[in-house]
């Protein structure tokens, strides 16, 4: 939880406290080859991930320094290279890996996954699922 004080002046003044930290990618569209059906197996699809990390706030942010934010470009880049490295039968089990990458954090409590199938169904914008996902501390 960030506090702190702000002095508008010697009258005004007040406490600003930071209770809710999300890092969040929008829309990453990506080419996969997920999915049971054979066809699945072997032509990419195009799928849309939806990633919303929830994370304990630092005492206070340093712009000097981003020891305690989660880096959303090694997230991104993490993604790529799970749905680039193999097929993946499951959506579910895809959203799975995302979330362990995403709870590697040690700030990072829970995360909130959304995968969408974009091309799979005529008669729709996309199929998906979303899963959140918390830490559990042993």
């Amino acid at each position: 939880m960030i506090k702190k004080l702000i002095s508008l002046d010697k009258k005004r003044s007040f406490t600003l406290e930071t209770n809710k930290y999300s890092v969040q990618i929008n829309n990453l569209i990506l080419d996969a080859r997920i999915g049971i059906h054979s066809y699945e197996k072997i032509t990419k699809q195009p799928i849309k991930i939806n990633i919303n990390v929830f994370i304990t706030p630092p005492n206070i942010f340093n712009d000097e320094s981003i020891k305690n934010i989660v880096d959303y470009e090694k997230i991104v880049n993490g993604v790529k290279n799970l749905v680039s490295k193999e097929h993946t039968n499951l959506v579910e089990v895809l959203a799975q890996k995302i979330a362990n990458l995403c709870l590697i954090y040690k700030m990072a409590q829970s995360v909130i996954i959304k995968i969408e199938k974009l091309e799979i169904i005529d008669e729709t914008e996309s199929v998906g699922i979303e899963i959140e996902y918390k830490k559990n501390h042993l």
